[in-house]
């Protein structure tokens, strides 16, 4: 009966234990968990840069004109050129960068496509290539954290909401802007899919192609990257959430450091499972290409073995959503990767509407954390700007080149320079100072790079934010996973010093002494316990002969006793 009481009650507490939810502000906000969201932010845009530098410099931009398509006449050399037009549309939009080469490239080719007499899909090839040069911000594997669009800024949309809401008009970008915050709220894990999404693109090459190596790279650079620091952060959450205690900077890194097998290798084997199960479909067309009506037959036979692998990888590729269980697992269970994937899969797929449901309000709870912090940090820096410049200063210095190099991510840039009579913005967006008002001073100033800087660091915190949030948040959805799906209490969760504490056993009790003097009576296995004598009281003087031992004082006025 009460085993049966117990079991209510915690039931009971388990489905009220969603709202724990609403507590990752709190724990998303602490400082050690913005710098680590921060380095992560850092490592994973340098990683990114390089291995896009590396793979970008080394392909050539296909030649239009007489060099390049018109003149090819042979059909084989003709769809050749085309597939490698393809091949660096991916390549481009994905690493490239804009470029004079790239602009006059792209002025040969749009000439190219307008006379090019050729079939659709020649067209259609043409076509992405064109629309890939035309992009004039850096490819998307390669951009500057600073400069990602990330939608509107919040005070700027904030006002433009109060003040067109008090003549009745609605904002048009109100879509756009909520689109905008939901996906920052999920940026880790879209970070994380956007490769494995490439790599199964038609315009990625062959199976052993340069484009799939990168995609790859850049996938492997990612998980490193994310088990670290992102480790570190649901360590040191998950420690807060089930014991109320804080872990510091140094042990959540040691923690992760001795795990990071499990941290790394947890997200990478169903990668290489989707590679193995893709390389058994490859060598079947490959053997279907070469075999002719052979290899149709053997492709009819084998269709449902086709059927059963795309299944198997349907499966895979679905269940990757559930990455950011994985580093949660280790870092409250401190397991391996084997657990972690296990855990992840099997609560994705048991619980799906649970963990949907869970996500999805993180992800509007999150929305408006992020509204909010983007708004209160976004004011403190307008306020400082504003008090700057009303002051009363010549003509000519306008602190606007102070911040012409100001994060472009959330509007910042445009909340600094958009009041500035030398400031001009361009078509697409972009805030720049007046080529004709710029002085010598404001091309190389030090006050410049050191206000770019400050401004750069204190942006990365507020950006970290959202990373902290989302990995807080996914130790919180584990948790209650575990909870529902385990039966296993919230407050369970590993901690290294009982582990390294040693085995003490219990002090056994004195065995005492055997009897003297003869043989004991006592039956076998009855043993007595040893009790010390009380002590006798002191002999009386006349007892002893001695005049010197204290006589008891008389009780009230009765004589002594003669």
């Amino acid at each position: 009966m009460a085993e049966n009481q117990d079991r209510s009650h915690k039931n009971d507490i388990g489905k009220a234990t969603w709202l724990k939810i609403f507590t990752a502000f709190k724990l998303a906000i602490d400082v050690k968990k913005l710098l680590l969201a921060a380095m992560g932010i850092l490592v994973t845009y340098f990683g990114w840069w390089v291995l896009s530098q590396a793979f970008y410099k080394t392909r050539s931009i296909p030649q239009a004109g007489t060099t390049g398509f018109a003149a090819i006449t042979e059909k084989g050399a003709k769809d050749d050129y085309l597939d490698y037009c393809v091949r660096f549309s991916l390549i481009h939009e994905l690493a490239g960068t804009t470029s004079k080469e790239t602009a006059d490239a792209l002025g040969e080719w749009e000439k190219e496509l307008a006379k090019a007499d050729v079939d659709d899909a020649s067209k259609l090839k043409i076509k992405q290539l064109v629309d890939s040069l035309k992009r004039e911000e850096p490819g998307r594997l390669r951009g500057c954290p600073w400069d990602e669009y990330r939608g509107p800024n919040q005070f700027l949309y904030a006002s433009q909401l109060i003040q067109q809401g008090a003549t009745g008009s609605s904002h048009p970008e109100n879509e756009k802007a909520v689109k905008s915050y939901l996906l920052y709220m999920v940026e880790p894990l879209c970070k994380f899919l956007i490769p494995v999404t490439y790599f199964f693109d038609t315009r990625a090459g062959g199976f052993f192609s340069w484009n799939r190596l990168y995609l790859l790279l850049i996938l492997f650079w990612t998980v490193a990257t994310w088990g670290y620091f992102g480790g570190a952060i649901s360590r040191m959450a998950t420690v807060q959430l089930a014991r109320n205690e804080k872990v510091g900077l140094r042990e959540s890194l040691q923690f992760v450091s001795a795990r990071w097998q499990g941290y790394v290798f947890a997200p990478v084997l169903p990668i290489v499972a989707l590679l193995f199960m893709g390389f058994g479909l490859w060598f079947m067309g490959l053997f279907v290409g070469w075999t002719f009506a052979l290899g149709d037959i053997v492709a009819g036979l084998l269709w449902p073995l086709v059927i059963i692998l795309g299944l198997v990888m349907a499966g895979v590729f679905v269940g990757l959503i559930g990455w950011p269980l994985m580093n949660a697992t280790i870092s409250t269970e401190g397991s391996d990767s084997f657990d972690a994937l296990s855990r992840s899969y099997s609560y994705v797929f048991q619980v799906p509407w649970y963990y949907l449901g869970y996500a999805v309000a993180a992800l509007l709870y999150g929305a408006v954390l992020v509204f909010f912090v983007g708004f209160m940090s976004t004011l403190l820096v307008y306020f400082g700007r504003w008090g700057i410049k009303e002051a009363p200063v010549l003509r000519d210095r306008d602190p606007a080149y102070l911040f012409q190099y100001a994060p472009g991510s959330f509007g910042w840039r445009e909340v600094l320079l958009k009041d500035s009579p030398f400031v001009e913005k361009s078509l697409d967006g972009h805030y720049s100072l007046k080529e004709d008002n710029r002085s010598w001073w404001e091309h190389s100033s030090i006050g410049t790079y050191l206000v770019t800087l400050w401004l750069g660091l204190f942006f990365l915190l507020v950006l970290g934010f959202g990373y902290s949030y989302f990995w807080t948040a996914a130790t919180i959805i584990y948790l209650l996973l575990r909870q529902r799906v385990d039966d296993t209490d919230f407050d369970e969760v590993y901690l290294e010093e009982d582990m390294d504490q040693p085995f003490v056993p219990e002090a056994a009790a004195p065995t005492p002494p055997p009897p003297t003097g003869g043989a004991s009576s006592a039956p076998p296995g009855v043993t007595f316990t040893m009790v010390e004598a009380p002590a006798l009281h002191p002999p009386s003087g006349n007892d002893t002969g001695g005049s010197d031992a204290p006589k008891p004082a008389p009780f009230g006025n009765s004589p002594p006793p003669s």
